[in-house]
């Protein structure tokens, strides 16, 4: 007989849950960044209440996933038996029954709440999906990469300041006094992006965001004189992994490698502080994936963001 149980975070139960997130770390390391900052508040970590699920089996108890609601109503989760790429998917029917419990103990908690948005594994994203009772209004597929040296054919030594100044360009690492600068190039991102449909950009939120990004995380920017051209920088930082977001580039600029020149310099300066690297592109944008292969990352899983 196998049942589930859900638990609220507590202290007692703080270093399991950080230790279970940490050990599949690149599938969801905002909720890594979440659980440490319960212990160590950092303003550019998701705050809410986070959950461990735990599964009762012939009297043992063991910790089988975790999963975060935060105070703008996003899920992060990190339930690797609901992974595509699970051991338990080869045996469908023990599976699904394993699903169909957990999901009778998800769907209260869940149901307490006005989700906005699920962000993780595609599995498990689709799961949560369910969790809510509710039809998206939209879901973007992408897939999940990891940096792994080996396989990196780009030399970013030729993306460096010196050979970009050649043509009139400089790279560096921006600063909270370069928010102004960069907010043009972080509305457009947003807003073909991130923002979902019907949703009208908020300057001030925006504005509010990237000066936050900018004083805690590591964000580098291609200039053109003043102006900030293409950037790339860290949005999640876990305890073993950084991931890699925000990356775009003007439109009268593409197709120079700017972008993949500052998600270079990202990497480099993730690396130099002991981190591993992930990333997350459209399923469809078949150039970027291209690109971030050359680069040396390579696909790990699909990964899901639905919006309600």
């Amino acid at each position: 007989m196998t049942d589930f149980q859900i638990e609220p975070l507590s202290s007692s139960l703080f270093n399991q849950a950080k230790q279970f997130v940490e050990a599949n770390e690149k599938y969801s390391v905002s909720l890594s960044a979440m659980i440490s900052a319960v212990k160590v508040p950092v303003p550019t970590a998701p705050q809410g209440n986070i959950f461990c699920i735990f599964k009762i089996e012939n009297g043992n108890k063991t910790l089988e996933g975790v999963f975060g609601i935060t105070n703008g109503e996003l899920i992060l989760h990190n339930v690797p038996f609901l992974f595509e790429n699970s051991p338990l998917q080869a045996a469908p029917e023990k599976f699904k029954e394993l699903r169909t419990k957990l999901l009778a103990e998800i769907v209260p908690i869940v149901k307490a709440h006005n989700i906005f948005s699920i962000m993780g594994e595609a599995s498990s994203s689709d799961f949560f999906c369910e969790a809510t009772g509710k039809e998206p209004a939209c879901r973007r597929a992408y897939i999940l990469m990891e940096y792994k040296p080996g396989t990196a054919e780009t030399n970013f030594a030729r993306f460096s300041p010196k050979s970009l100044l050649q043509q009139g360009l400089f790279m560096r690492e921006c600063q909270t006094s370069d928010a102004e600068a960069l907010y043009p190039l972080q509305k457009e991102y947003d807003i073909v992006e991130v923002l979902p449909p019907n949703t009208e950009h908020n300057e001030f939120a925006c504005k509010m965001s990237l000066k936050r990004n900018l004083a805690h995380h590591l964000i580098y920017a291609v200039f053109y004189g003043n102006q900030p051209v293409a950037k790339a920088g860290t949005n999640a930082m876990g305890t073993f992994y950084y991931q890699i977001g925000g990356v775009f580039t003007e439109k009268k600029w593409r197709n120079k490698h700017l972008a993949r020149a500052a998600v270079g310099i990202v990497v480099k300066a993730s690396l130099a502080k002991g981190k591993k690297v992930v990333l997350f592109v459209k399923t469809e944008n078949e150039p970027a994936k291209t690109s971030y292969r050359h680069a040396g990352f390579v696909p790990c899983s699909n990964y899901d963001i639905y919006y309600f």
